[in-house]
């Protein structure tokens, strides 16, 4: 499976969500310049803090901007839902060790 990087996901759930670069920067608590989200799209550093603002203006969870690809359908789970499914991977993980 292809790496994807977080910058890259973070624009595609900006997208979906139907922001721009510049509507997400002012939807951001508090807003953020819209220069700095383009620089985190494109994979030029970023901060716990900013990416905690994102996620919560584009109203998803910070791990959504880390899934690869291949998950398609997890970010449209509720909260409850990714919850259960992470515990269960956590449980088969720690049974697998």
């Amino acid at each position: 499976m292809e790496t994807q990087l977080p910058g890259d996901r973070i624009r595609a759930l900006r997208k979906r969500a139907g922001f721009t670069v510049r509507e997400i920067a002012v939807e951001c608590d508090p807003p953020m310049d819209f220069s700095s989200v383009a620089r985190i799209e494109n994979n030029n550093g970023y901060t716990s803090s900013t990416l905690m603002r994102l996620a919560t203006a584009i109203d998803c969870e910070v791990w959504d901007f880390f899934l690869p690809d291949g998950l398609h359908g997890y970010t449209d789970l509720t909260t409850d839902q990714k919850a259960k499914v992470h515990s269960l991977i956590a449980s088969l993980t720690a049974d697998n060790l």
